[in-house]
């Protein structure tokens, strides 16, 4: 919350929520509105289970992380922000990136297990 164009809490975000919304997160073909779920803690675990690398018409290509979290005791796959086309700065890694990108250290780090 707080960063680039984001509100500064969950409360700000849920009082606006359904103009953020669509201001904010383009609706795709055969998609839902896009919404933000819930805040998430410092030092939540996302394990990351997919590296998608799409095609995105005459833009050529971009990568997509996919993982999961646990909110409440349930599972959620989360898409991690990574290309202008879907996602709002501030990016957690370049999904344009010619190679697989490495992830943003400030927004995302591996576990220490």
């Amino acid at each position: 919350m707080g960063e680039g164009v984001f509100p500064k809490s969950w409360e700000n975000y849920l009082q606006q929520r359904d103009s953020f919304d669509k201001t904010h997160f383009d609706k795709l073909a055969f998609e839902k509105q896009r919404t933000m779920l819930f805040a998430l803690d410092a030092g939540t675990k996302v394990t990351i289970t997919r590296v998608v690398h799409h095609g995105w018409g005459a833009d050529g290509r971009y990568w997509v992380f996919r993982g999961n979290l646990i909110n409440n005791g349930k599972s959620i796959e989360v898409e991690l922000p990574s290309f202008s086309k879907v996602h709002l700065m501030p990016y957690w890694l370049n999904g344009r990136s010619k190679n697989i990108p490495e992830l943003n250290s400030k927004f995302i780090g591996s576990c220490k297990t």
